[in-house]
């Protein structure tokens, strides 16, 4: 399919059969990074629940990158109880897009075997917000897992 022909809900269709046939769940929830944490070990917490508009806001990435021909990763972060969390990545310019070897195009990607990583979920703000504190200092390994 040429990069024109994709709307956002065939890339959501093809993205699925992707995850299931890489063993992942097809139900999707869409992150950003303020919904994500990452500990520095093989953790990942999640804040539940996510914000409503983050469905919409990949669309409009989706919707905003592909004209660009730069491409548009889909991208599964974790799971957790059934669910694939996942986010939408646009390259800013041709630079970055050719230092993640992007199709023009739709890419998509999770880590399988031993490099999948594990999510525990946080309902509390309280707790969210301590554990923000306490792992502070990962925001590089955040950098690198939302933008490549």
């Amino acid at each position: 399919m040429a990069a024109a022909d994709y709307n956002f809900d065939d890339a959501l269709n093809r993205f699925r059969e992707f995850l299931a046939k890489n063993g992942y769940p097809t139900e999707l929830i869409w992150v950003t990074p303020n919904d994500v944490l990452l500990t520095g070990r093989k953790l990942i917490y999640i804040k539940l629940p996510v914000p409503k508009g983050n469905l919409l806001r990949a669309r409009e990435l989706f919707e905003l990158g592909m004209p660009r021909q730069l491409g548009v990763s889909f991208r599964a972060v974790c799971e957790l109880k059934g669910v694939t969390f996942c986010y939408v990545w646009v390259p800013g310019d041709q630079s970055e897009s050719q230092h993640a070897s992007m199709p023009r195009d739709l890419k998509m990607s999770a880590n399988t075997g031993e490099s999948k990583v594990p999510a525990r979920s946080v309902n509390s703000q309280t707790r969210w917000h301590c554990l923000k504190i306490v792992h502070r200092t990962n925001q590089a390994l955040k950098d690198q897992l939302f933008w490549g």
